[in-house]
């Protein structure tokens, strides 16, 4: 994993007045965990294969789901600029891609680097998807405009909002994961950056109660509790992108 040392900002502070702070850790068989600091090791979180590894056929997943849909055929290069807990580059790593991961929380581009490692040596398709991911610690807004090749996709997950009136609490990884970075107040100004670099589109991951993270998506793609906002990329000065819609997304696919 490449190391680097932006400015570091909310994400990587612990929101005041949480009761429980949360630590990256020992899980007690040699790997690193994220949990409720005095929780005993092996109660905490990390990156899991869970579902795909069970429906994992022949290496590579169908692309049925909505993500698939929305990065789009033809596409090379994929980079996931907010990697939290690697789920969705592990996702897209089985879909075939190769992803490259920033993270500019250090503990957790600690975690995800490590959880990685560890699939890496299973032996198997979910082995062989992780050896498909590059974890970079560091700031997107840094490490982006610095890439010596652009990218296809800059694929996008920040903090969701809490939902309004809700009075259940969010599963324990997210809670986990608010108690160590915190939200992030400048999605937007990260959404604006990525069309800038990407040179086919930008993907958001939004839940399905949020509005859009931006106006001027080119199309949506809807799953059951998440939807995918597509953008168009902004072509640099006198340059050309490749922002045409698939068959599917002429309109919005929901």
């Amino acid at each position: 994993m490449a190391h680097m040392s932006p400015t570091r900002n909310d994400r990587s502070r612990i929101p005041a007045g949480s009761l429980q702070r949360p630590i990256v850790g020992d899980n007690g068989t040699g790997g690193l965990e994220l949990r409720w600091d005095g929780d005993r090791p092996g109660s905490g979180v990390r990156l899991d294969p869970g579902w795909l590894a069970r429906q994992f056929r022949g290496g590579r997943l169908p692309r049925r789901q909505p993500l698939a849909k929305a990065i789009g055929t033809g596409v090379a290069s994929i980079v996931d600029a907010t990697g939290g807990l690697g789920e969705d580059s592990l996702l897209l790593a089985c879909l075939g891609w190769s992803v490259t991961v920033f993270e500019r929380s250090a503990a957790l581009a600690a975690l995800l680097d490590d959880g990685v490692n560890r699939l890496r040596q299973g032996g198997d398709a979910i082995a062989a998807a992780a050896a498909r991911i590059s974890v970079i610690e560091g700031d997107a807004r840094l490490l982006l405009p610095s890439m010596e090749r652009r990218p296809d996709v800059v694929y996008l997950d920040p903090m969701f909002p809490p939902k309004r009136r809700s009075s259940a609490l969010p599963p324990k990884a997210m809670q986990l994961l608010r108690a160590l970075v915190g939200d992030d107040p400048d999605a937007a100004e990260m959404l604006a950056l990525a069309r800038t670099v990407a040179t086919r589109r930008v993907v958001v991951k939004r839940p399905d109660h949020a509005a859009p993270l931006a106006e001027g998506a080119i199309a949506e793609h809807g799953g059951k509790l998440v939807r995918y906002d597509v953008y168009a990329p902004v072509p640099p000065p006198g340059g050309q992108v490749d922002a045409r819609p698939t068959l599917r997304e002429r309109g919005r696919e929901t």
